[in-house]
Order: C-alpha cells, then sequence, then structure tokens
C-alpha cells in the first residue's frame, strides 16, 4: 500500500469541489419516487461508490444501532419525522437538511464511517423494496464486553492508559445535568423563532398584497381622476421602470431571515439528544460495571467463609467437598474479574473519548449560535437593503416629490 492509500484509509474523507459545487463525503437528495408520506432519499458523493436509496426510518435504525453499537461513545443525532416546518415542502427540505448535517457530521469519525452498522446502510445490494437494511441491522448479535474493548482499542489508538477519569465523571454529570436543563429552553427558543418566522411571512404576503391592491385602486380609481394621464400613477406607471423592478425584488428576493436560524437551533437540539443518549449508555454500562464489582464482593466473601468453614452445600450424598466448592467459586470469581476488567476499560476509553468530545461539542454549539446570528444579520440586511430600493424609488417619483399638504 502506498503512502497516500494509507493515508486516505486513516483519515475520514472530505468534501471536495467539483465544478464549483461543494460535494460532501456522503450527501443526500430526496428521490423522486419520494412523496410527503413515504419520504425515499438518494445516497451520493465522494464516499458512495453506487446510488443507494433510503428510507427516513433506515436513518433513525442506523443511528439507534450505531449509539447501540458504541455505547458510551457519542453519535450525532438524526432528524426523524418529528421535525415540522410551516408548509409540507418546508418540512421535506428541513428533514433533507438536517440529514446531510447528519451525515456530514458522521462522516467526521473514521470508527462509524467504518463500523457494520454504516456499511450495512450504504450497501447497494441492500434493497430497498425487501427492507434489507432494517432486517440486517436489526439482526446484528450483541457484543459481549470481549468485543468492545476489542473494538474500542482498535479504533481509539490514541487513548492514554494512565488517563483519570474521576475528575471527568464529575464535570460529565455537571454537563449532561446542564443539558437536560437547557433543553426544554432551547425547545422554547425554537417555538418562539418559528413564530417569528411564520409572522414574516404573513406580513411578505400581507405587502404584496397591499401593493397589488394599491395597483388596482390606481389603475380603477386615480387613473380616472387624473383623466387617464398615467404620468399621474405611481405604481400603474410604465415609465417607472426602477419603481416596478424594485417591487419585484421585493417580492422575489427578499428572504426570511429566521429560515436558517430555526435549521441551526434544530441542529442543535439533535446534538444535544446525541450527547444525552450518549451520556445514557455510559450509565447502562457503568450499572452493569457496578453489579460484576457486587456479585465480585460476594463471590470473594463467600470464599472466604468457604474457608474459615462456614460454607458447604447439602447434596443427594451429603456435605460437598470444601475444595470442590472453593474451586467453583474462585473460578466464578476469576471470570467476574475478567469482565470487571474488560468493561471498566471500555469505561475508561469512552470516558476519555468523551472527555475531548464535549469540548469540542461546546465549541460548536458556540460556533453555531454565533452561524445563527450572522445568519440573522446577513438575510436582515439584504431585505433592508431591498425594502430601502423600494421606498427609495417611490420617494422619488415626481408625483410624491410633488404632493401637497392639505
Amino acid at each position: 500500500m502506498s503512502e497516500q492509500e494509507a493515508k486516505k484509509e486513516e483519515n475520514p474523507p472530505e468534501e471536495k469541489k467539483v465544478n464549483n459545487e461543494i460535494v460532501l463525503p456522503i450527501q443526500v437528495s430526496l428521490s423522486d419516487q419520494s412523496t410527503p408520506d413515504h419520504e425515499i432519499f438518494n445516497l451520493g458523493g465522494t464516499y458512495v461508490k453506487d446510488s443507494v436509496s433510503r428510507k427516513l426510518r433506515e436513518f433513525t435504525l442506523l443511528r439507534n444501532k450505531l449509539a447501540e453499537g458504541w455505547p458510551g461513545i457519542y453519535v450525532p443525532g438524526c432528524p426523524s419525522r418529528k421535525i415540522i416546518g410551516s408548509s409540507e415542502s418546508e418540512t421535506s427540505k428541513l428533514r433533507l437538511n438536517l440529514l446531510n448535517r447528519f451525515l456530514k457530521k458522521l462522516s467526521k469519525y473514521k470508527h462509524l464511517l467504518e463500523s457494520k452498522e454504516f456499511q450495512i446502510f450504504l450497501d447497494p445490494k441492500n434493497e430497498i423494496s425487501s427492507n434489507d437494511v432494517t432486517k440486517k441491522l436489526s439482526s446484528l448479535p450483541l457484543q459481549t464486553n470481549e468485543d468492545l474493548i476489542k473494538k474500542y482499542s482498535l479504533a481509539f489508538t490514541d487513548f492514554d492508559d494512565n488517563y483519570d477519569t474521576r475528575e471527568f465523571k464529575v464535570q460529565q454529570v455537571k454537563f449532561r445535568d446542564f443539558l437536560r436543563e437547557c433543553y426544554p429552553k432551547i425547545e422554547k427558543f425554537r417555538d418562539y423563532v418559528k413564530a417569528l418566522k411564520d409572522k414574516f411571512e404573513a406580513n411578505k404576503n400581507d405587502l404584496a398584497n397591499a401593493i397589488t391592491q394599491i395597483r388596482s385602486f390606481e389603475k380603477d380609481i386615480v387613473n380616472e381622476y387624473g383623466e387617464k394621464d398615467e404620468s399621474k400613477l405611481i405604481f400603474e406607471n410604465p415609465v417607472n421602470t426602477q419603481l416596478n423592478e424594485s417591487i419585484i425584488n421585493a417580492g422575489e428576493k427578499m428572504n426570511n431571515p429566521y429560515n436558517k436560524m430555526y435549521e441551526l437551533i434544530l441542529g442543535d437540539l439533535l446534538d444535544i439528544e446525541g450527547m444525552l443518549n450518549a451520556f445514557d449508555w455510559e450509565q447502562k454500562i457503568q450499572d452493569e460495571y457496578d453489579k460484576l464489582v457486587k456479585d465480585y464482593y460476594e463471590c470473594t466473601s463467600d470464599i472466604t467463609d468457604l474457608h474459615a468453614g462456614k460454607g458447604g452445600v447439602f447434596m443427594f450424598f451429603g456435605l460437598t467437598k470444601k475444595e470442590d466448592e472453593i474451586k467453583a467459586k474462585t473460578e466464578e470469581k476469576d471470570i467476574l474479574e475478567k469482565k470487571m476488567h474488560n468493561l471498566g476499560q471500555v469505561i475508561k476509553i469512552a470516558s476519555f473519548i468523551m472527555d475531548q468530545e464535549i469540548k469540542t461539542f461546546k465549541s460548536n454549539f458556540i460556533n453555531n449560535y454565533y452561524n445563527q446570528i450572522k445568519s440573522l444579520q446577513g438575510v436582515s440586511m439584504d431585505n433592508l437593503q431591498l425594502n430601502s430600493q423600494l421606498w427609495k424609488n417611490i420617494e422619488n417619483d415626481p408625483n410624491v416629490q410633488g404632493v401637497k399638504d392639505e
């Protein structure tokens, strides 16, 4: 293998520029066969060799299976049918954009990209018509602790075996509790922004309707008062091309400044869901580990009692040999000790990775907020210029400038 090929295998795929357009490693488009009640998405991009089509529920199942296959490790959140826009077309567009966001984030994690789960999802041989993806993902075998430690050790080679999880555990609990507390607040903010978004669309439609009514008023009423002299009109004056152009621009080019902000907030909520889900899986592993510790110490206590002559089980032929019981309990203790070691190592590696992930998560969240404000500011400024040009052209109309106060 060449050095370039080795580097390609080592690093996740990156986006490329083709014909002046950004092509993502994996990107989603809406299939022609898709309907509002039965959405189908096509997958393409630099990482996808053959055309693949998938249902929305298969994306959700993929995400859940990745979380199950990598317990305690962050997996990006995936949109579901809960995503609602102001219209059917906007809802479909939102889901599409958030699915692309999900796969873009996922493609940055080499261990997820190369996982069995994702390779099943991406395999073109798995037909959408026969639910192959659902069947194969659902039939993946359960992982043992030995499977997990082997997989984690291979995937996270930068793990520091001297890493102390105690401080991280304290910070993790604080951050988890913070996310649980702030999630409903962000949901409330999402609903507020959606209300602003809907109100903007309503105001935009009101302006368009108002101009339509004014045009009709000029044509039917003012034109008669002005003895059908078109130069006395404003909106219906054929010479007033700049005004008519600015009206068209205000109608067609004016964008809703809250659309992007709303989408980014939905992305924030998906990220938090993914992080909280990782914490939930980590807690499941921790509970399993705590039970192993409890069983281990109970087994150790039983061995101590047997050595002290307190043990012994009555069987059909009388009292069993103490040595046999001690041997059986010792074997059980060794098995428990091995399981504790493996699961403890999984927790340690997962904590190490999540420690880094939380720092990145916080940084990305702040940057996402800045993007929300930047988007709001940029679109608002563009709209302001379009509005300003419209009313400036009206102000410059000779009839408006020559108006006499009553």
